[in-house]
C-alpha cells in the first residue's frame, strides 16, 4: 500500500540557480563528516587495488548523507538524515541549502533515480521519494516488506541504481549480504544474495563506468577503508585494504558515460615474445555510437599480428608490418565490452614503453562527433597512458630462482618461475610449464626462451640430512635446575626453535636452541625444529620430577617434645595430604586426619581415643596430591617406643 505525505519546503534566500555543474565523466564523489558535524566533498579515485581520496578546499557545517548524483544538471543531492535538510552540491564543493523537508523518519540511505527525477530515500522500514523536478511540497512514502520474513531489521547505510537496468542495490550490515530494493512497491529481496562474512554497514556503495559495483567501508581496528566489489548475481564480494581512511562517508557517482580503459595483460615483457594489449569500453549513458574509430599508435617495431576479441565489429586497417593500429566503423551500443589484439615485440627494445588508445565516435543522439582517451586502470591518475616495460632476457631477471631447494622427508620440492606471457619454458626433465613438482633429489634445468634469445637457470634439489634427538627420559629432583640440550645435525641452518609442554605452564626461553628449566612437576616437553630450507622435525622428552616425602620409621610419644608426633615430611613447599591414616597390626583404624607435610599437629601423638598406645608396630596410609593434580598412594610401619 502506498501513502502520499505531504513535505512542505522552506526555501532560503540563496539562489539555487547558481551552481557549478559537474562533468559526468564517470568520477566518484564522497561526502566525508570530520570534526563537529562539518562536512566536505571528496573526490574518490580508485586502480585496481587500491582507493585514493582527494579533498576538495571548503568544509561545511552540514551533516550530509543519503546523497545522489543527478545526471540532468549534473548536481548532486542529498539531505541531513536527522533535521532533514536538502543539499544540492556543485562542483566547487559548495553545499546549498535547498529546502527544509518534513519527514516522519530519519534517512541515511540515498540514490537518484537513473533519470534524474527523485532523489530516493531508504531507511530499511520505508521508502521516501523526494521529486527533483519542481520540489514539490507533495512527496511519496512506501513502506517496505522483506522476501525473507524470518529477519526483521534491515540495516542499510547507502544504495545504489545500476545505471542500466534500474536495479536498485544496498547492502545489509546485519546478515553481511547485498539486497535489492523494489522503489515502487517497497519489496526487499534480502535472500537471493550469498552472505559475505562482513556483518556491518558499508556507508558508500557505487556504480563506476563500467557497470562495477563497489563499495567502501572501514576497519576500524586496523584504521584502514575496505573496498568491495560486488558480483551482482551471486552478491560474492573481493574485498582489499587501503591505507587512505575518511571515516564517515556516504558516496554517489555518474556512471552515465563512455569510459574507455585500455592496458597490457602483463606490466613486464622480453623481446621476441607476445603480448595482449586489452582496450575495455563501458557505455552506460543511453547511447549509441556509429562509425566509432579506435586508434592506437604502439612504439616503432611493435605489430599486431592478431584480434583475439573484438566485440565492435569494423574494418581494421592496420598492416602486418605496422606499428598503427586503426579499427573503422565500429558499432558501440550499450552496455561494457572489450577488444584484446596480441602484440609482437621485436628485439633489442629494452626499456618502458607508453601506450593511449584514442577513441573517436558520432554519438547517434546529437550527431556530434566526440573523442575519448584511455586510461590506464591500475594508476589513480587520469586519462593515463598504459606503461610497459621490455627486460632483457638474462640472468637475475627473473628474481624468484632459487639455485638450491632443500628436500624435506615425504615430501615435494617446487621450483616455481613466473609466468611471462610470450615465453616458453622447457625442464630437463622434458615438462613445458613454468614450474616442476619432484620427490627425488638431483640437478634440474630450465631453458626459457623467446623467439629470439634464451637463458638457462639450474636448481639444485637436495635430500634434508635433518636429524633431532632430545634424549632419554630424565629423573629429576624437585626444584633442580637444569636445561634439556637437543642434539641437532643439518646440512641446512637451523632458523626456528619451538619449545612446548603439555602441562601448558609457560617457559622461560621457548625460541631457545636449549631450554632451561627447575624441576617442579613431571611433563613432556616437545622441540620442533626448522630449517632454512622450511623441513621441519619433533621430538619429545619426558622429565619426571622426584619430590621425596620423608617418613620417620619410629617415634616416641613421651611429652619431651622430641619426636612426640609421627608426621610426613617434604622439603618445601608443602603437600596437600588428602588422608593419613594409622591402623594396629589386626587391621582397626586407630587415627585419621588430613592437611599439609610438614606440620606435626596433623599428625599422630600415639593415642587411641584419649588412652596411651602401647609399643609396637604400627601400619600407615597416606594419599597425597600435588600441586599439579597427581596424587600418590603410600603406606608403610613405624615403631611407637615409649
Amino acid at each position: 500500500m502506498r501513502t502520499w505525505f505531504c513535505y512542505w519546503f522552506l526555501f532560503f534566500s540563496v539562489s539555487i540557480f547558481g551552481q557549478t555543474p559537474f562533468e559526468c565523466d564517470g568520477n566518484i564523489y564522497v561526502t566525508n563528516v570530520v570534526q563537529n558535524d562539518n562536512v566536505r566533498l571528496l573526490e574518490l579515485l580508485e586502480n585496481r587495488n587500491d582507493l585514493q581520496f582527494v579533498p576538495f578546499d571548503a568544509t561545511f557545517p552540514y551533516n550530509v548523507n543519503s546523497i545522489g548524483y543527478r545526471r540532468t544538471d549534473n548536481l548532486i543531492y542529498g539531505i541531513n538524515p536527522t533535521s532533514h535538510i536538502l543539499y544540492q552540491i556543485d562542483a566547487t564543493g559548495n553545499f546549498e541549502k535547498i529546502a527544509v523537508l518534513n519527514l516522519s523518519e530519519d534517512y541515511y540511505a540515498g540514490d537518484v533515480s537513473p533519470d534524474g527525477n527523485e532523489l530516493i530515500l531508504f531507511n530499511g522500514a520505508s521508502i521516501a521519494k523526494v521529486d527533483l523536478n519542481t520540489f514539490s511540497s507533495e512527496a511519496e512514502y512506501i513502506p517496505t516488506t522483506v522476501i525473507d520474513t524470518a529477519q526483521t531489521i534491515i540495516a542499510c547505510t547507502d544504495i545504489a541504481f545500476h545505471p542500466q537496468t534500474g536495479v536498485l542495490f544496498g547492502f545489509d550490515g546485519v546478515e553481511g549480504r547485498l539486497i535489492t530494493i523494489d522503489p515502487e512497491t517497497g519489496l526487499i529481496d534480502n535472500s537471493s544474495f550469498e552472505q559475505i562474512g562482513y556483518n556491518n554497514n558499508i556507508p558508500a556503495l557505487f556504480f563506476n563506468p563500467l557497470g562495477e559495483l563497489k563499495g567502501i567501508a572501514t576497519d576500524n581496528t586496523n584504521q584502514e577503508s575496505i573496498l568491495f566489489q560486488f558480483d551482482q548475481s551471486t552478491g560474492y564480494a573481493v574485498r582489499t585494504n587501503s591505507l587512505d581512511v575518511t571515516g564517515d562517508r556516504d558516496a554517489c557517482s555518474c556512471p552515465f558515460t563512455l569510459k574507455v580503459e585500455a592496458s597490457f595483460r602483463q606490466k613486464e615483457a622480453f623481446p621476441c615474445t607476445q603480448m595482449d594489449y586489452i582496450v575495455k569500453v563501458g557505455n552506460l549513458g543511453d547511447r549509441q555510437f556509429d562509425n566509432a574509430d579506435l586508434h592506437i599508435e604502439f612504439p616503432f617495431g611493435f605489430v599486431v599480428t592478431e584480434i583475439v576479441y573484438n566485440a565492435f565489429s569494423g574494418n581494421l586497417l592496420a598492416q602486418s608490418d605496422d606499428n598503427l593500429f586503426l579499427l573503422q566503423n565500429m558499432n558501440i551500443g550499450e552496455g561494457v565490452d572489450s577488444l584484446i589484439c596480441k602484440i609482437s615485440i621485436p628485439e633489442d627494445v629494452e626499456g618502458f614503453y607508453h601506450v593511449q588508445a584514442n577513441l573517436n565516435a558520432i554519438n547517434t543522439s546529437t550527431g556530434a562527433s566526440e573523442t575519448y582517451v584511455s586510461d590506464e586502470p591500475h594508476t589513480f591518475e587520469k586519462k593515463d597512458s598504459s606503461r610497459i616495460e621490455i627486460l632483457p632476457l638474462e640472468l637475475g631477471t627473473l628474481e624468484s630462482h632459487i639455485e638450491r631447494i632443500e628436500l624435506c622427508p615425504t615430501d615435494t620440492a617446487f621450483i616455481a618461475f613466473p609466468y611471462l606471457e610470450g615465453l616458453n619454458y622447457t625442464w630437463s626433465t622434458g615438462d613445458t610449464t613454468s614450474y616442476l613438482e619432484t620427490t627425488e633429489a638431483g640437478n634440474y634445468t630450465i631453458k626459457i626462451s623467446s623467439f629470439c634469445d634464451s637463458i638457462e637457470y639450474q636448481t639444485e634439489v637436495w635430500k634434508s640430512d635433518l636429524t633431532l634427538d632430545l634424549g632419554e627420559d630424565l629423573l629429576k629432583q624437585f626444584n633442580d635446575d637444569f636445561s634439556i640440550e637437543p642434539q641437532i645435525e643439518s646440512s641446512s641452518p637451523i632458523v626456528s626453535y619451538q619449545w612446548t609442554s603439555d602441562n601448558n605452564l609457560p617457559l622461560l626461553c621457548a625460541q631457545c636452541p636449549t631450554l632451561p628449566l627447575r624441576a617442579k612437576n613431571s611433563a613432556h616437553y616437545y622441540l620442533e625444529v626448522t630449517s632454512v630450507g622450511g623441513c621441519s622435525l619433533r621430538d619429545t622428552i619426558f622429565i619426571e620430577v622426584n619430590r621425596p616425602v620423608y617418613v620417620p620409621n619410629v617415634f616416641s610419644p613421651n611429652n619431651d617434645a622430641i619426636n612426640d608426633f609421627f608426621y610426613l615430611q617434604s622439603v618445601p613447599p608443602n603437600i596437600d595430604i588428602l588422608n593419613f591414616s594409622i591402623y594396629e597390626r589386626g587391621g582397626a583404624k586407630l587415627f585419621e586426619s588430613s592437611g599439609t607435610t610438614n606440620n606435626p599437629f596433623m599428625g599422630w601423638n600415639g593415642k587411641f581415643k584419649g588412652q596411651t598406645m602401647q609399643s609396637g608396630i604400627y601400619i600407615w596410609t597416606a594419599i597425597l596430591e600435588y600441586p599439579n593434580g597427581e596424587q600418590v598412594q603410600l603406606e608403610g610401619d613405624v615403631l611407637l617406643m615409649r
